[in-house]
């Protein structure tokens, strides 16, 4: 939710609470109905009120319509050409990176995250590396290996490569047998 729309929905609420809190004691007979009434007769005819009404009317309406909008975060990337346009999934995708991933040396573990852009794609890996790897190295090397697989196999512009190393793997020892 945007930071306008999050400004709106408090407010309503705000009044829904106020609102809520009335009724609630109009009905446990908290004051009387005369008190009540001659409150409610002083916003008669008040263009004030009218005002902050038509304020929180359009504000639900705003908030009711933006629940209908279509947020659908796209589940693949669309490749237009000469002779019409190419949808390749994101698990595809992710497939590919695996791929070029599996071919640098060093590493042990590799999670993709897509994250779609305008006219490319964002990725962000978090790998497990082996031990006394030299890690800038690796991971230059990681993205150089990961661009230039994605961009030629499914011809998708690789805008950036965030590389997250989320741990180095500790060798297992080895149990010895004894004969």
């Amino acid at each position: 939710m945007r930071l306008f729309e999050r400004v709106i929905v408090f407010f309503i609420c705000l009044a829904m609470v106020v609102v809520s809190v009335l009724a609630i004691l109009f009905s446990i007979k908290f004051f009387s109905l005369d008190y009540f009434w001659t409150r409610l007769v002083y916003f008669y005819g008040r263009w004030e009120m009218g005002i902050v009404a038509g304020i929180f009317l359009v504000g639900s309406i705003f908030i009711l319509l933006s629940g209908f909008r279509n947020r659908k975060i796209p589940e693949s990337v669309i490749n237009n050409g000469e002779m019409g346009s190419v949808s390749i999934s994101f698990k595809a995708v992710e497939n590919l990176i695996l791929k070029a991933a599996n071919n640098v040396e060093r590493l042990k573990d590799v999670n993709v995250k897509l994250k779609p852009k305008e006219d490319s794609i964002s990725i962000v890996l978090n790998v497990i590396v082996a031990p006394d790897t030299k890690i800038p190295e690796l991971t230059c090397e990681l993205q150089k290996v990961v661009k230039d697989y994605v961009e030629s196999m499914a011809g998708i512009s690789v805008k950036e490569i965030k590389v997250k190393v989320e741990n180095i793997a500790i060798p297992q020892k080895q149990k010895s047998s004894k004969g």
